[in-house]
């Protein structure tokens, strides 16, 4: 029973849009008339096959999607997905190895300073070094 009244609604939505559409199209000229005529025509077909999807797809990729199945789709998807998910997990590592890199080499020079390591936090000591640079 909700079931069709979401359906009721989906038609209802459906038909205001249709309408406020077609009320537009007395301004346009003959060619792009026929041209939306023709791809609500292909869109309407689409949708009786039977995947709603293919309804948004351009023709090119919904008819690729006939020849080559539905579970090539899905493989090309989920490859590409993989592909994409390996990139991003190899840059955060790249970053990361080379965030570590400029800690280490920042450690490596506070280490091997002749300075004493308390020197470096001293607020003293780092007003004196400001007012060298001056």
């Amino acid at each position: 029973m909700n079931r069709n009244r979401t359906e009721e609604s989906i038609d209802a939505f459906g038909y205001r849009v249709r309408q406020v559409l077609n009320h537009g199209t007395n301004d346009l000229p003959p060619r792009t008339v026929q041209r939306l005529s023709a791809a609500r025509s292909v869109a309407l077909g689409r949708h009786r096959e039977g995947d709603p999807l293919l309804a948004l797809v351009p023709a090119t990729v919904a008819s690729s999607t006939r020849e080559r199945g539905p579970w090539k789709v899905r493989g090309a998807l989920l490859a590409s997905l993989l592909v994409a998910a390996a990139g991003i997990f190899v840059i955060h590592e790249w970053n990361f190895a080379r965030s570590i890199a400029e800690i280490a080499e920042i450690d490596t020079m506070i280490l091997s300073d002749d300075l004493p390591i308390d020197a470096n936090v001293d607020p003293g000591f780092l007003k004196f070094l400001k007012n060298e640079e001056k």
